[in-house]
């Protein structure tokens, strides 16, 4: 394993807090936030959270969980790169990498992105579909009325 890459057994995992801050920040993309460090705390308190990060350059969270087939995937909680860093296609390739050699320890048929938060960038997608990721989930949302 490369010395530039840190996992959850390296990294404390209370530097999550770290990361949600600055996504909220950058992407304003959480509507309750404190929800959202709860489920992570929960996350971390079960052992089931784990971390990947270049380099300070971003975060992959993610958990490994079954994939009511019969399986178990890796899905994704958040990927994150700093706004310096994006633009970085060898960068966002490390951290598939990354992760997809981690699915395969846990002997996982697939890793899943984009189910939480969502990705809305087109050119993001295209690369990822590049790479073999294919959409595979739709959703609606609902907006609940008070």
């Amino acid at each position: 394993m490369s010395k530039e890459f840190i996992d959850g057994d390296q990294v404390k995992k209370e530097l999550i807090e770290y990361w949600i801050d600055l996504i909220d920040e950058d992407l304003g993309c959480f509507t309750d936030k404190a929800s959202v460090l709860q489920l992570i705390y929960q996350l971390r308190d079960a052992d089931m959270l784990n971390v990947v990060s270049i380099k300070n350059t971003g975060i992959f969270a993610f958990s490994y969980v079954p994939d009511f087939r019969g399986g178990k995937c890796l899905a994704e909680l958040v990927f994150y790169i700093r706004k310096e860093n994006r633009g970085d296609v060898r960068l966002v390739k490390k951290y598939l990498q990354r992760v997809e050699e981690m699915a395969d320890r846990k002997h996982c048929n697939s890793v899943r992105i984009g189910g939480n938060i969502g990705y809305k960038d087109d050119s993001f997608l295209r690369l990822l579909n590049r790479w073999g990721y294919k959409a595979d989930t739709v959703v609606k949302y609902l907006t609940k009325t008070v």
